[in-house]
């Protein structure tokens, strides 16, 4: 999901509400200040994006894909292929289509696990946002310590995957590229 004003699209709720409080004098006159009962503006702002957006009057842009999306762009033949010899079984081309589908939404839990993605933002996006950079370069380095250090007595090469995950993202919230 992105949103739109004036012309400009943000790619998070997080830079809506930060484009929002930056040009609020004092959060009492916020209409968020309001809504958010006693949780942060971006939390609120987190499980409610949409309602959020129409409050600070952005357009909400709903780019989830759908399911015919999610097979074309994860599938070297997204169109089921039927079978010419002998008869033709409907539920053969489902259930190739469905296999599909699931092979290409299954959990990642390297790159995105389920439990630190809400509302469709990663949670160490929404820190980013929170914290800022350096702050996230930090929990980076140290999530790719903690990682490393417990992957022979905890996930063996997935810890070891997750720990290449945080260098990659300290290496590029860096802004070293791979010429460097």
């Amino acid at each position: 999901m992105v949103f739109k004003k004036d012309g400009k699209v943000y790619g998070s709720i997080e830079s809506v509400v930060g484009e929002h409080c930056q040009k609020q004098r004092y959060c009492f006159n916020c209409v968020l200040y309001r809504r958010r009962g006693t949780k942060c503006c971006e939390e609120y702002a987190n499980e409610n994006p949409k309602e959020v957006a129409h409050l600070l009057d952005f357009e909400v842009i709903d780019d989830t894909p759908d399911i015919r999306e999610v097979v074309e762009e994860n599938s070297e033949d997204a169109k089921p292929k039927r079978r010419t010899l002998g008869a033709s079984n409907p539920t053969d081309d489902m259930t190739e289509y469905v296999e599909k589908y699931l092979e290409a939404v299954k959990p990642d839990p390297v790159n995105h696990p389920a439990h630190y993605t809400s509302g469709g933002i990663e949670c160490i996006d929404a820190m980013q946002a929170a914290f800022g950079d350096e702050a996230v370069k930090d929990f980076c380095l140290c999530n790719a310590f903690k990682y490393l250090w417990r992957h022979r007595s905890k996930n063996g090469v997935e810890d070891l995957k997750k720990c290449r995950w945080y260098l990659n993202r300290l290496i590029r919230e860096m802004g070293v590229t791979d010429d460097e």
